[in-house]
């Protein structure tokens, strides 16, 4: 069409769009969903493609994944003593509530939460907010499904449940903790 003038251009579109017949929807979406299947084992597998879209750094990703699912240590810091020590008007002093978030910053834990809200993230993700955050730390928890028995699981969640969830603390603060990447348990 570019060998048209521009006056013509919209003409043409209309009557090649008139002159094309519609398919029946149905046979169209056995197709797209073939294409998509093939598509998925294309580009590899359920968590490969979790770890592109969440970071855009597979390889790191997935290395804190693995760290997370093989973690058997126990977490020696509470949420109820990190929201003491890091309160406002708390008595402990900067240097002791750094050495603290130093304990666990960076670091795997493991806590139970109740959950408030779960919330679609990115593609094989999602953002758990905490609900217990009465004299704890709050929780904003970035789960991670690694097969589909998870996510249905994760997707089964209602408000209320209690689940334990082991993460990589990447931000920590007066007001709550952030875990990315983390794993229900």
């Amino acid at each position: 069409m570019s060998h048209l003038p521009k006056r013509l251009v919209i003409p043409a579109l209309a009557l090649t769009m008139w002159l094309v017949p519609c398919q029946p929807v149905s046979a169209d979406m056995d197709a797209a969903v073939n294409y998509m299947q093939d598509k998925g084992k294309q580009f590899g597998n359920f968590l490969d493609s979790t770890f592109d879209s969440i970071t855009g750094e597979p390889k790191k990703q997935r290395q804190q994944v693995e760290a997370l699912a093989a973690f058997k240590g126990e977490t020696k810091v509470s949420r109820r003593e990190l929201f003491f020590v890091l309160a406002p008007d708390s008595d402990w002093t900067q240097v002791q509530k750094d050495k603290k978030k130093g304990e666990v910053l960076g670091k795997i834990v493991r806590w139970e939460c109740q959950v408030d809200d779960i919330a679609s993230y990115k593609k094989n993700s999602y953002r758990l907010t905490s609900a217990d955050n009465t004299e704890q730390i709050a929780l904003d928890v970035y789960l991670v499904a690694r097969n589909a028995k998870e996510k249905k699981r994760i997707e089964s969640l209602r408000r209320g449940d209690t689940v334990t969830v082991t993460g990589h603390v990447e931000s920590l603060n007066k007001d709550k903790a952030i875990l990315r990447p983390a794993l229900l348990k």
